[in-house]
């Protein structure tokens, strides 16, 4: 049987991917679902379909970081800022969320005192990003 050596377009490449990681996501989280309820068969056989799932998910990823003119590489090239702004609102919104929601009282000092690095660290990030130099 002669093999097809068409490859996948690239909105259905990234269809793909996006659906495989989320199948393998799926199946890690039901992998510690079912670890932590004590059956072990069901955690493996997750666990197992995760891998596999994720090791096909990265054959259509990292081609999508190989080439020179795909649309990752033009996201993460020191000329783009939607990276640094991106990794900056993330870590300045978790910084802000835990500090105002996920602080209790028991170990008030040393969450706040992460949380604020961590929102210090976002807004440092986007401060960087944005700044013009003379």
């Amino acid at each position: 049987m002669a093999q097809s050596s068409k490859t996948l377009s690239g909105p259905v490449s990234v269809i793909s991917t996006v659906l495989l990681t989320a199948m393998a996501f799926r199946s890690f989280l039901r992998m510690n679902y079912w670890w932590n309820h004590a059956n072990p068969v069901f955690a493996i056989g997750n666990g197992i379909v995760a891998f596999i799932t994720g090791s096909v998910a990265l054959v259509y990823i990292l081609p999508l970081f190989a080439s020179k003119s795909g649309f990752i590489t033009g996201l993460v090239s020191r000329d783009s800022p939607l990276l640094p702004t991106a990794v900056g609102l993330v870590l300045a919104a978790a910084g802000g969320y835990g500090m105002l929601f996920l602080v209790d009282e028991e170990f008030v000092v040393i969450e706040w005192a992460f949380y604020m690095a961590v929102l210090g660290a976002g807004v440092y990030i986007l401060r960087r990003t944005f700044s013009v130099e003379d």
